[in-house]
């Protein structure tokens, strides 16, 4: 049972399962903030049964033989962030701002829909793999899996996310200093200097 980027769900049905997850599961998520499921679920973040498992990346980016130094940084497209715009958390809107002040920008409000287009994972692969920085605002959580797809391809994730809330949720803190794995800020106004 899972809630995922597609729609997938459980219904509320009395007496079903939604009643059987809520009273007492242990939920696998991989962000304790992550706004679908703790909005649907709310007793186990209560109660603290939830266990936060690693991102795991696209196989799209998994699957690609070559590491991700061998591809050439596009100056075409620099900075990079496929998304939706207008979206609760990260500063999304502030992009399009901020993009009048970059050369070099590929930016596009996108909104996935619950059957992807058949290329759209390849595309954006790739596409991370050719921009040297990569946006990654908040979306359901605040670890967005944008931030984990942008190491795995070798573009530097900026990501715009409460730091405080990131921190129990990042996985392998004691391996990892993630501070200088990304850049980190709450709002992409800082970037614009309107903070």
């Amino acid at each position: 049972i899972a809630f995922t980027k597609y729609g997938t769900g459980v219904g509320k049905d009395k007496g079903g399962l939604y009643d059987v997850l809520n009273e007492g599961s242990l939920i696998l998520s991989t962000d304790r903030h992550f706004w679908s499921v703790y909005h649907n679920l709310p007793k186990p973040f209560k109660t603290g049964n939830v266990i936060i498992i690693p991102y795991v990346a696209s196989t799209r980016i998994d699957d690609d033989p070559a590491p991700p130094k061998s591809y050439e940084k596009d100056p075409s497209s620099w900075y990079y962030f496929r998304g939706v715009y207008n979206r609760r958390g990260g500063s999304r809107g502030k992009l399009v701002d901020i993009a009048e002040h970059l050369s070099g920008h590929d930016f596009r409000d996108y909104r996935m829909g619950r059957t992807p287009e058949p290329d759209l994972l390849a595309t954006s692969a790739e596409h991370m793999r050719r921009s040297a920085v990569c946006m990654s605002p908040a979306g359901d959580a605040p670890t967005s899996g944008r931030m984990f797809e942008a190491i795995a391809t070798g573009c530097v994730p900026v990501v715009s996310s409460p730091m405080e809330l990131m921190r129990t949720d990042l996985p392998f803190p004691s391996l990892v200093d993630w501070d200088s794995v990304a850049l980190h800020t709450e709002s992409f106004d800082v970037l614009e200097g309107t903070a």
